[in-house]
């Protein structure tokens, strides 16, 4: 999925592509990073670093003043709490996805379970805690089904609005199944 990270409107924010460079090394030993030298394209700078959840992607806007990430949403909040302590605090930023189908203000303290909490139905924990199954809310609907919670996160991971995936439910809720 396609997660950004920018300032709501313009501003004098840039991130240098050098400085910004070394940062992304001194966090991530293993990223491969590449200068995008084509004006034509819209990011200057492509990043690729294995996380805990899989692989991240991540570009830098030619403008300097946005990200793109692409990668699970965990890692992308990763990602987001660490470059808002790079960005000074003058600067708001926001983490939203490419539908813009939800956003959250990245402010100083923000966790990454408050970002994962806006585009996934079950959050991460940020303490260790025994395994339960996790109850969905989807309108007045709860389902404490892990095969159905794991395919609702799915479809949220692959871009499916919330808004569309409560229909389903709804519209499936009213069907009676054969006995």
């Amino acid at each position: 999925m396609n997660y950004l990270i920018s300032t709501p409107k313009p501003t004098d924010l840039i991130i240098e592509p050098t400085p910004f460079t070394h940062h992304l090394k001194a966090k991530w030993q293993s990223i491969d990073i590449h200068t995008l030298n084509d004006p034509e394209r819209v990011y200057q700078l492509k990043w690729i670093s294995q996380m805990e959840n899989g692989n991240l992607e991540g570009m830098l806007q030619r403008t300097g003043q946005g990200i793109a990430l692409d990668g699970d949403v965990r890692d992308c909040a990763k990602f987001a709490v660490w470059f808002r302590s790079l960005v000074e605090s003058q600067y708001p930023l926001f983490f939203y996805d490419q539908a813009y189908s939800a956003d959250i203000e990245l402010r100083e303290g923000t966790l990454e379970n408050d970002i994962v909490k806006c585009f996934l139905f079950t959050p991460i924990e940020q303490s260790p805690q025994p395994p339960q199954i996790e109850t969905v809310l989807t309108g007045m609907t709860f389902f404490n089904n892990p095969t159905i919670q794991f395919f609702i996160d799915s479809l949220k991971r692959h871009g499916v609005d919330k808004t569309l995936i409560a229909k389903a439910i709804e519209e499936t809720r009213h069907q009676s199944l054969p006995v």
